[in-house]
């Protein structure tokens, strides 16, 4: 791709809907006020902070905007309120306009190309795992754009969803996946929670693209995440209505990713199984025929019996209900605004142990949690 094509591109495409930060976030504040809030100067410091600028260009920033980019997605869907629209266009344009390209970034340490990315200041390398992690929520925001009819009713709708697709294809999914020295390994990962931000992304993809050859590859890379993390999902010894799963893949026979070999195996942490709720929440949503509302009851169960503890009225650290410390990234305790909240829809049990964990003040405030729980639980 030419330098001047990228220009023009980036051009067209952030001239549209561009807007104040100011001004945008307004229209959010309002919802995330109330019972789930610290305090009004703690939601408007942290909007602040999660509000993805043209200004802020490390790849490791893509993670926490994420949060608003979830919470957006969450409340839009319960009030399609145009400023609320108009909000995740602009943090979407910022995200985007951010992006530089691969070959001319000043202290890029990969192997620049003609993509567009971010890369991590402290090392100068440009990563699959920060990128995919905000991609699954602009996608799902695509989707329900195409499925509400906004895409269509005016032209410069059309224009502006046509232009973020083409992004999200091309400067990520072909991006990643011509880098990877093996097909579908960027995707796979070695993690199954790693895997779950592309799974997320080809999900929504498949039903987006018009790109048969793409189409083929978001199909294929389901297949595969879809087969290997069933295998991984087990009755729990103890509670045999709820899962317990390990993080590293534990049968690999048959479905050969080269570049995805058997990895130190570490019992799944609850911070980092967000990730897997999220995907088979949207997977049966979405009408994905492998996952079905007994994988849903599942992992309810998995969220009210074993990681939850009422004695200190929060979640532990590991799928199995233990605190033990398996250095594998398990660091983050009470971590369950991201996903776990989400089974609430499905279970009045979780729904309550979800309220319950709000009066925790000392890890209810954890990674920005209130926030996501404000819209999610938003009108209820």
């Amino acid at each position: 791709m030419k330098k001047n094509k990228v220009i023009l591109f980036l051009t067209a495409l952030f001239a549209l809907c561009h807007q104040d930060s100011t001004n945008a976030q307004q229209g959010i504040r309002g919802y995330l006020l109330g019972e789930y809030a610290i305090s009004e100067n703690w939601v408007n410091s942290h909007l602040t902070l999660l509000d993805y600028t043209t200004f802020q260009r490390e790849t490791t920033e893509l993670l926490t905007s994420k949060v608003l980019l979830n919470a957006n997605n969450m409340l839009i869907a319960k009030t399609w309120d145009s400023t609320l629209v108009n909000y995740q266009i602009y943090i979407i344009n910022n995200i985007i306009n951010s992006a530089r390209l691969s070959s001319g970034m000043y202290g890029n340490n990969g192997k620049p190309d003609d993509y567009l990315g971010w890369i991590e200041f402290a090392d100068g390398i440009e990563k699959p795992l920060y990128e995919s992690s905000p991609l699954g929520y602009i996608v799902q925001f695509l989707y329900m754009l195409q499925e509400n009819g906004w895409k269509d009713k005016l032209p410069e709708n059309k224009v502006w969803w046509d232009r973020v697709l083409n992004f999200v294809e091309i400067h990520e999914w072909k991006k990643w996946g011509e880098r990877s020295y093996y097909k579908y390994a960027h995707y796979i990962r070695k993690r199954n929670y790693m895997g779950a931000n592309w799974a997320i992304v080809a999900l929504y993809l498949k039903k987006l693209s018009s790109n048969q050859e793409l189409i083929t590859q978001y199909n294929e890379v389901l297949d595969i995440y879809n087969t290997l993390l069933k295998r991984n999902l087990k009755p729990n010894p103890k509670h045999p209505d709820a899962y317990i799963w390990n993080s590293s893949w534990d049968d690999l026979s048959g479905i050969w990713v080269q570049g995805i070999t058997p990895d130190t195996v570490d019992l799944q942490d609850v911070a980092h199984a967000n990730s897997i709720i999220n995907y088979i929440i949207a997977a049966y949503e979405i009408g994905e025929p492998d996952w079905t509302i007994d994988d849903i009851h599942r992992m309810c169960n998995t969220a009210k019996k074993v990681i939850y503890d009422p004695v200190s009225n929060n979640f532990v650290r590991n799928i199995d209900g233990t605190d033990i410390d398996f250095n594998n990234g398990s660091s983050a305790f009470g971590n369950v605004g991201d996903g776990w909240v989400k089974l609430s829809k499905y279970d009045p049990g979780v729904k309550a142990v979800m309220k319950e964990f709000v009066k925790n003040k000392d890890k209810y405030p954890y990674l920005y949690q209130p926030i996501l729980f404000a819209a999610y639980f938003y009108g209820e």
